[in-house]
């Protein structure tokens, strides 16, 4: 029996419990192994090996996301990123300075 992040219950028996059993030891053990060093390095190959052996085992589509930075004067008020690949100076009307 498994619990889903849903808190909701999952009997298996036979060979998928072990394999299930088994391989959420494995991810268990890559995670502490991560999280047990401060080391920048060990920590990433930790988390590199779970990664792929994740994506060996289920069928997931990684999904990125580009950070978009924005720095602007502290006595600039009013300013709203924009929602997207826009320009920033959609609500410019609306800036002030103080």
């Amino acid at each position: 029996m498994l619990r889903t992040p849903a808190h909701e219950v999952v009997e298996f028996d036979g060979p998928v419990l072990e394999l299930l059993t088994e391989s959420r030891a494995r991810f268990d053990r890559r995670l502490a192994a991560g999280a047990a060093t401060l080391d920048r390095a060990r920590r990433q190959a930790a988390y590199l090996a779970l990664q792929r052996e994740w994506l060996a085992y289920h069928c997931t589509i990684t999904l990125y996301e580009w950070p978009e930075v924005r720095q602007v004067a502290e006595t600039l008020h009013n300013f709203a990123p924009a929602g997207g690949p826009a320009v920033d100076g959609w609500n410019a009307a609306d800036w002030w300075l103080g």
